[in-house]
């Protein structure tokens, strides 16, 4: 797959951390990110190295079916779009 690729993460029960490339590595890449499981997991997303995701150093999901779209621009992550259910 190639780094500019759209990525779909399905986040079940057993993940609570997420961890994102660094931004510098995935210049244009979209990921969304959907919480499937109806459970009081709370899901973390972290960048794995330098860089933001909308100005903060985490974000998280924690309703049933809530999800997030973001995408890189080679320096942070911006969020494009997110659903809370």
């Amino acid at each position: 797959m190639s780094r500019d690729a759209v990525t779909y993460l399905i986040v079940d029960n057993t993940t609570t951390t997420i961890k994102m490339y660094e931004p510098t590595f995935c210049l244009n890449r979209i990921v969304t990110i959907k919480k499937t499981v109806n459970t009081t997991t709370t899901i973390k997303i972290i960048i794995d190295g330098a860089g933001l995701i909308d100005g903060q150093t985490s974000i998280t999901i924690t309703d049933y079916l809530a999800s997030v779209q973001l995408q890189s621009d080679g320096t942070n992550y911006w969020i494009l779009y997110r659903y809370k259910n």
